[in-house]
Parts: C-alpha cells; sequence; structure tokens
C-alpha cells in the first residue's frame, strides 16, 4: 500500500520573492581602492551571476568516477549608455591593460542588521572585465554589456551604498519641505 504525502515545495522560502530591481551591481578597479568608491552603472537593465564547473571523468574496474574541475564564477551586466559618461571607456582601456577589478552584487531588499546596520546583503568577487559590448539600434537606447569573471570564491557578506550611489540604483525619498541651501 502506498501512503500519499503532501511535499511542501516552499520549505526554502521564509519570504517574499526578490524584485530584481533591487539587486544592483557597483564595479571599481582594484588600482582605485585607496582613491574613489565603487561606481554603481547608472540605469542597470540585467544582472546575472552564473557558476559552472567542468567534471572530468575516470574509468575504473568498478566505474565511471567524477572528478570536479574548479568552480568558475561568472558575471553579466547590461545598462544604458549615459551621455558625457566616461566610465565606460575607463572600463575599455582597464581591460585593454588587463587591469583587475572588484565587483559587488547587492541587494537592496535585505538590509544588514546590528553591526552591519545600513549596510545591505552584498557578493563580492575580484576579477577581470571579460567583454564589452555595446550596442545601439535606430529604436532603443544605447547598452553597454560587461562579462566579468571571478577569481577564487566570491566573499559574501554586507555593503555600504552612499546616497549617491542609492540614488543610481533608485531616486530616494524626499521630504515636501524645502531643501536647506547647499
Amino acid at each position: 500500500m502506498t501512503k500519499n504525502r503532501i511535499i511542501d515545495l516552499q520549505l526554502f522560502a521564509d519570504g517574499d520573492p526578490v524584485q530584481g530591481s533591487k539587486i544592483i551591481f557597483a564595479l571599481r578597479q582594484l588600482s582605485k581602492q585607496t582613491e574613489e568608491n565603487a561606481k554603481v552603472l547608472a540605469w542597470q537593465k540585467e544582472g546575472s551571476r552564473s557558476i559552472s564547473k567542468d567534471a572530468d571523468t575516470v574509468k575504473t574496474k568498478s566505474g565511471t568516477v567524477r572528478v570536479p574541475g574548479a568552480a568558475e564564477v561568472e558575471y553579466s551586466l547590461t545598462s544604458l549608455v549615459a551621455k558625457g559618461d566616461t566610465t565606460y571607456q575607463d572600463y575599455q582601456d582597464a581591460m585593454m591593460n588587463d587591469e583587475k577589478f572588484e565587483l559587488w552584487k547587492i541587494n537592496m531588499d535585505e538590509a544588514g542588521s546590528g553591526e552591519n546596520s545600513g549596510k545591505f546583503k552584498a557578493e563580492y568577487a575580484q576579477g577581470f572585465i571579460t567583454n564589452i559590448e555595446e550596442s545601439s539600434n535606430s529604436e532603443d537606447f544605447a547598452e553597454l554589456s560587461i562579462d566579468f569573471g571571478g577569481e577564487q570564491k566570491p566573499q559574501h557578506g554586507f555593503a555600504t551604498l552612499t546616497a549617491e550611489q542609492q540614488e543610481m540604483a533608485q531616486y530616494v525619498f524626499e521630504d515636501v519641505l524645502k531643501k536647506a541651501a547647499a
């Protein structure tokens, strides 16, 4: 006799799904760590992270054994091109010169607490830009796509976003009262 079981497929889900617009990416040339904050690309449209791992097979007398290779982490970003922004040219020049970058994948929907108060859940990686593509067709805005290959394992923690960086991701709430002159 077979007993019917109800399987709760949502056991892993404690809360609401994360809206894709709440996940932003920031980049910085590693050599500029002491000079500037990471840059959040304006008008980000898409961002993704993929992890892949090849596995070789070894034939033995008892059967096949799989031997996993090293994990490869790849990030892809697409944003609209902003008029007058030299960031894209800077990144292209750095790519051509084999400069290492830092990348943050920041989830603005998951704010930190305690010692991480004022920060957001983030993933951090170092690596190289492996591809830059600018596309422009007659019906849409010009777009920039960047592929980033991470080295080693990405690290998880919490990242601070400046007001300007948050504004690049989405404008921030303003009160109805007039602002004091700067």
